[in-house]
């Protein structure tokens, strides 16, 4: 809102040394009481302004004594100096250079920093020592705080300007992935200082909710058995808190990325009814991230169907005829990678070799049982 003359003249008359404010003061009520014209008044401020920046600019004693002589007031400071003609336009220079500065931090919303600008302008600095002076400024750092991070991390603080485009890149690419409710300051800070590039906070999201979002209802039901140790009983409901633990580091995504894969392979074992501990499936998920085979969830579903069938005979046979127990790990690379089981084959042969001879039998040889899954 807009002050009257007084007001502001007795703003600036209350910013003078002790000594002469009273002086001031009654000047100014004198002078407006007495009808004196605007440019009496404009004269006043510039001697008020003088005696606060001095000749020079940036503060001091010159044009006090002018003032004094006119008030009728002493001066307790020391002796003048020769007022310098070029003082106001150099005053006026560098409140024009921080009026500058401000517009430009109020069109990269930063608000907030407004105060301290002023201040600096207050304490009579240059511009450019106050652009050098605000990054070490605590409110400075809070609102690009992320650069901390990047720091840590080796890598160059980005300039406000760059900090700022950055913030709309996130927020666009969180928007666009139906994530709205992660696209603020504190989400987009972690980003920056972790220095996940937008491409690999996609490639982050893409690994865990589309794979999420396009999952069979199978696979669906198995999610929460994974998830949950993470807080996260329904992932399909709970987007915004499991896209925070995706995007917060790369170790929670790879294992909520684990979960998803795991889930996907359980729901095959469900679907052959092939019972098996949690242990195997961490294995088997190993093994096809070994073998590089990504679709995880096909793997599954005919990996276990052909371990369903292979791996009771084979026990069974070993019992039979005394041979060593073909191990889970030799069977597991039969039914997912199509490796041969070398010992599963002799078995397979002394089967044959037992019921070759034998007319009208209606078993069916391990043998015929076994095919190339992959």
């Amino acid at each position: 809102m807009a002050v009257s003359r007084e007001t502001y003249l007795k703003q600036q008359a209350a910013k003078l040394p002790a000594a002469q404010q009273k002086a001031a003061l009654a000047q100014i009520t004198a002078a407006t009481k007495g009808g004196v014209s605007k440019e009496e008044l404009t004269k006043l401020d510039a001697q008020f302004n003088t005696v606060l920046y001095g000749a020079s600019g940036m503060g001091g004693t010159a044009g006090v004594a002018p003032f004094l002589k006119q008030t009728g007031t002493t001066a307790v400071t020391g002796p003048t100096t020769t007022p310098n003609p070029y003082a106001e336009q150099r005053e006026f220079e560098r409140k024009s250079a921080f009026a500058i500065l401000e517009d430009t931090f109020k069109q990269y919303n930063l608000e907030t920093l407004a105060p301290v600008i002023k201040q600096f302008m207050i304490e009579g600095i240059s511009a450019e020592e106050a652009t050098l002076r605000l990054r070490d400024n605590e409110a400075y750092k809070n609102r690009f705080i992320g650069n901390q991070g990047r720091i840590a991390k080796g890598l160059a603080a980005y300039s406000p300007k760059e900090y700022l485009q950055a913030e709309e890149v996130y927020q666009n690419l969180l928007n666009s992935n139906n994530l709205s409710g992660l696209a603020n300051k504190t989400t987009v800070d972690k980003l920056i200082a972790g220095a996940v590039s937008p491409a690999e906070t996609q490639d982050r999201i893409n690994k865990v909710f589309n794979k999420i979002d396009n999952a069979s209802a199978d696979v669906k039901n198995e999610l929460g058995r994974y998830f949950s140790q993470y807080g996260f009983n329904d992932p399909n409901m709970q987007r915004n808190q499991l896209a925070e633990s995706i995007l917060s580091g790369e170790d929670p995504a790879m294992k909520l990325e684990s979960g998803i894969r795991k889930a996907q392979l359980r729901a095959g074992a469900t679907a052959a009814k092939f019972a098996l501990p949690e242990q195997r499936i961490e294995t088997i998920e190993g093994l096809l991230q070994q073998a590089g085979i990504s679709d995880t969830y096909a793997a599954g579903q005919q990996g276990f169907q052909t371990l369903a069938q292979i791996e009771p005979t084979t026990t069974k046979l070993s019992d039979i005829y005394k041979e060593a127990a073909v191990s889970e790990e030799e069977l597991q690379k039969e039914a997912f990678l199509g490796l041969k089981s070398e010992r599963r084959k002799k078995l397979a042969e002394k089967e044959q070799a037992t019921f070759s001879g034998q007319a009208g039998t209606t078993q069916v040889s391990l043998a015929q049982q076994s095919r190339g899954t992959f």
